[in-house]
């Protein structure tokens, strides 16, 4: 039987998949922070070869050194953060799930953050490094511990890293403090009105009491008309 001949539509299809093929980019590997990790799987003699970011690091550790040296980044594709034997783990698709995960909670953080900022900036408060690194040393100091030393228990123990500990809670916190004391500024008028409504000059009062109502009303009489016989009265 005679060989069918491949239609125009197919022949066109199968240059431009060629085509295709031909142009797309290679991504190519080449992060000077990357570590090659190697562990033995399979039968013996072959091993299962995986590249992290950053080796056993964890996964903060790999996102700081790919947006400090644009490990991973080529102009022909996207940022890689890890690879796993032959597959890619994108920056994006890390990121993806970092907000599926943690976004609610790091927005509303952020959006605190700009709301602090802004009342800063509406009363020209300004918190500068030179502060926060004063309030990092003082709270040291209170448990008897060096700033290194404290921020390293920080980190070890609560996971939480020096640089967030000082933009995300040291930074508000000063800020706050800042605001509330141009929120609750006081008068000395208002001083001196409390002063007196709490320590102000005390009267002692005494009182008549009296079951007839004509007699009271005799006392009262009596009471006005010479004041200095209300403490005769009273007894």
């Amino acid at each position: 039987m005679p060989t069918a001949r491949p239609t125009r539509a197919r022949r066109f299809f199968a240059a431009t998949l060629c085509a295709t093929c031909l142009c797309f980019p290679v991504v190519a590997w080449n992060s000077p922070k990357a570590y090659s990790q190697e562990r033995t799987g399979g039968t013996a003699g072959q091993g299962t070869k995986t590249r992290l970011s950053g080796g056993q690091a964890s996964s903060r550790s790999t996102i700081k050194d790919a947006e400090a040296s644009g490990a991973g980044v080529q102009e022909a594709g996207p940022a890689i953060v890890a690879l796993v034997n032959s597959q890619k783990i994108t920056l994006q698709e890390l990121a993806n799930l970092c907000v599926l995960r943690h976004g609610e909670e790091v927005l509303e953080n952020m959006v605190n953050r700009y709301l602090i900022l802004q009342a800063c900036q509406e009363r020209k408060i300004e918190i500068t490094q030179k502060d926060v690194d004063d309030e990092i040393g003082r709270i040291a100091s209170k448990f008897n511990l060096s700033v290194q030393m404290y921020l390293k228990l920080l980190e070890n123990e609560r996971d939480i890293r020096p640089e967030y500990y000082a933009s995300d809670v040291v930074w508000p916190m000063l800020a706050l403090r800042e605001l509330s004391k141009e929120m609750l500024k006081v008068t000395p008028q208002e001083i001196d009105k409390a002063f007196q409504s709490e320590f102000g000059p005390k009267v002692q009062v005494r009182m008549i009491a009296c079951k007839d109502a004509a007699k009271l009303q005799q006392i009262h009489q009596q009471a006005t008309a010479n004041p200095d016989l209300f403490k005769t009265l009273a007894r």
